[in-house]
């Protein structure tokens, strides 16, 4: 079962002909992701601290919960951005993530680790589907005829959601089955035809299916090069460039053509989409040993640790004293042990959300940058008077993204932030806001290149 929230709204004006103009926009979280649970947890944690609190929220949340990180989490930036979603003409739809169910004590299995089930893709977009038609319908009371405007967002699976339910939406019409798919069959049984449809925004933060058993490539199963359709006008997809979980891979945007635009940004994939809590990281890291070797003594072992542990600090992820060496119990090495622990803030994830607003405002999907951009705010200045790193770091990905968003496709491609950001404050943006997200856990394992898989979308 999913459930979905509604925003607030005005009901739009009845056009002259006598044909409503809707307004909607679809925001469907990712995988582990649910605004209700986080905010649950949230308001428990400041009844506990003794601090103003939603008591209906705090006593709704289940104490006793297991197996259910969608309260753990932070707020994701498409559950952040829903709220800021604002106009009086527009109306927005907020889809919980795949392997989440409001209030439950528990997170589904099956949905988190494959996509399918009660709270996998397919079923969070068809409750998409039915909150849209619900939506449409009671601007409809009149006039059985609209002109429907759709914006569509989506993190991480909730990408891969919003791109499946483009594909439903714009299904042709087949047999005695209406156009529009599963929408088009509610609309058809609440008497309501569509004049007009588009689909003007679709703002995707990392787009990573990993849909059924199979994890290769699921563009054919869920129809993620729907954005090819004439009817989608504009596409801009946020990547991360410091993820390369085997399990992660990225579908791109590719079939967009020059309507879509990708920017690859720094950050692992919760980074650019967010849901990190601020947090004190502890990580074991098991460099490779190429050949094995017998080690005799412990300085020798530690000889050649000190190279490994050099690596992680030259790229930014750590400190010298953010990274222990661990022991050696045996003679035989293949696998270096370390163990770092740092302080990871989590602001950075604003800068994408920030970027991901002012884009879709351009193409018309209004939003409250200003009020959004308060709430998180990057901080400008550090000490007397210098410039925060953060403020820096979104001064440069922002030119970046100005001077290659009007390029070509192939244009854009060849160019990375890399180019903009220097490798000094890069690795400062590293060790102080990038999470390492190839932990070696069930799920999270490293592709064993290092790099990320990229699926053609």
């Amino acid at each position: 079962m999913s459930n979905v929230v509604f925003g607030n709204y005005t009901p739009p004006e009845e056009e002259d002909d006598g044909i409503q103009e809707v307004v909607i926009g679809v925001f469907f979280d990712g995988t582990l992701n649910n605004e209700r649970n986080t905010y649950l947890r949230k308001e428990y944690q400041k009844k506990k601290a003794k601090q103003p609190y939603d008591k209906e929220a705090a006593d709704a949340y289940p104490v006793f919960n297991y197996d259910a990180d969608s309260y753990e989490n932070d707020f994701s930036n498409v559950a952040r951005m829903y709220h800021f979603y604002d106009n009086k003409n527009q109306n927005s739809i907020y889809v919980e993530g795949i392997g989440t169910e409001n209030g439950a004590r528990t997170d589904s299995t099956k949905g988190y680790t494959t996509g399918t089930g009660d709270t996998g893709v397919p079923a969070k977009v068809s409750a998409g589907c039915k909150s849209v038609a619900e939506k449409i319908k009671s601007f409809a009371t009149r006039k059985k005829t609209v002109n429907l405007f759709l914006d569509v967002f989506g993190f991480s699976r909730g990408a891969a959601a919003a791109r499946h339910f483009i594909h439903e939406v714009t299904k042709s019409k087949e047999g005695k089955s209406p156009a529009r798919g599963e929408l088009g069959k509610l609309l058809e049984a609440y008497t309501i035809k569509i004049n007009k449809f588009q689909i003007r925004f679709v703002g995707l933060y990392d787009t990573v299916s990993s849909y059924g058993l199979d994890f290769n490539n699921d563009v054919g199963d869920l129809g993620l090069d729907s954005i090819r359709n004439s009817s989608v006008k504009n596409v801009v997809q946020l990547a991360a460039g410091h993820e390369w979980r085997t399990n992660f891979s990225l579908t791109n945007i590719e079939s967009a053509g020059e309507r879509g635009k990708e920017f690859i940004l720094p950050g692992a994939h919760a980074d650019v989409g967010g849901c990190y809590e601020n947090e004190v990281f502890k990580q074991n890291h098991s460099p490779s040993v190429i050949p094995g070797r017998v080690i005799n003594d412990q300085n020798e072992y530690n000889r050649l640790a000190e190279s490994k542990k050099q690596v992680f600090v030259d790229q930014g992820w750590y400190q010298k004293d953010q990274l222990k060496i661990g022991p050696h119990s045996n003679k035989y090495v293949n696998h270096i042990f370390l163990q770092g622990e740092r302080y990871i803030d989590k602001r950075y994830s604003y800068i994408p959300l920030h970027f991901m607003c002012q884009m879709a405002k351009e193409k018309k999907s209004e939003f409250n940058t200003s009020s959004l951009e308060f709430k998180f705010q990057i901080p400008q200045k550090a000490g007397q008077n210098g410039v925060h790193l953060l403020s820096y770091v979104k001064s440069r990905l922002q030119k970046y993204i100005d001077e290659t968003k009007n390029l070509s496709t192939l244009e854009r491609s060849r160019i990375s932030y890399k180019k903009y950001l220097d490798f000094e404050n890069e690795k400062k943006l590293i060790n102080y806001y990038v999470h390492w997200s190839a932990t070696g856990k069930l799920g999270h394992s490293p592709r064993s290149d290092g790099k990320r898989k990229i699926i053609n979308g």
